[in-house]
């Protein structure tokens, strides 16, 4: 699997995929194009390979602010469960998340309430595909690594995890994977993991404005954001 290559065809409001056999084509409102690389780690947590693919965003957010007027729900949550899906030889995560703090409204979103959180990436077991053994450098890669469970990780930035504590910056999902759901403001750039009182981004980009900022003092940023709209 040392030459994976992963076709993307999702649709949706904020990113739109073209398919070919080794690019994304790009469309309007899309959040991802240019081709998509990989390379293969091992992920020492669950023993199972890491696919990390790699792509060019069509916006690259470097601060809260801009995030925030892109997004039409911002919430503090904990995601409570994950069902990992393959759209289209793609896998994605539909993750529930419990809101535990309002920080945008939309919809009238509740603290208590739960959303539905779709995610690029996540955890699967490959398995014997005619279409996805095409997109190998070497179709031999395919079957030999039948039954092999890997997490796919877009830009260095897993999917959240259950029990896991975060900060979304979120717009809606209207596509053709899931009903009724939310996606982050510019895929992985509108996550943020909580850290005991500390926040760390899960975009690189933001990484060196906010990484281990107190958690108070960021969601304070946030609401005078949105106060002085």
């Amino acid at each position: 699997m040392k030459k994976l290559l992963l076709i993307f065809c999702a649709i949706s409001s904020l990113f739109i995929y073209g398919c070919s056999n080794n690019d994304i084509n790009k469309n309007s409102n899309q959040s991802i194009n240019t081709e998509i690389k990989s390379s293969v780690a091992k992920n020492s947590n669950e023993n199972i390979e890491t696919i990390n693919i790699s792509a060019s965003m069509v916006k690259t957010y470097n601060n809260i602010n801009e995030l925030a007027s892109d997004s039409v729900l911002i919430i503090e949550g904990s995601i409570l469960a994950n069902n990992y899906i393959n759209f289209k030889d793609t896998v994605f995560t539909i993750s529930t998340v419990k809101v535990t703090n309002v920080l945008k409204d939309y919809d009238n979103i509740k603290v208590g309430d739960t959303i539905n959180l779709l995610q690029t990436g996540g955890i699967e077991t490959i398995k014997q595909n005619a279409n996805l053994s095409k997109s190998f450098d070497n179709p031999t890669e395919v079957k030999k690594n039948i039954g092999k469970k890997v997490e796919v990780v877009l830009e260095n930035s897993p999917v959240l995890k259950e029990g896991q504590p975060n900060i979304l910056f979120l717009t809606k999902y209207d596509g053709p994977i899931t009903k009724d759901a939310y996606i982050g403001t510019g895929d992985f750039q509108g996550r943020f993991l909580k850290n005991g009182d500390r926040i760390q981004p899960q975009s690189a980009a933001l990484k060196s404005k906010y990484n281990n900022k107190n958690i108070q003092e960021f969601t304070n940023g946030i609401k005078s954001i949105n106060s002085n709209k």
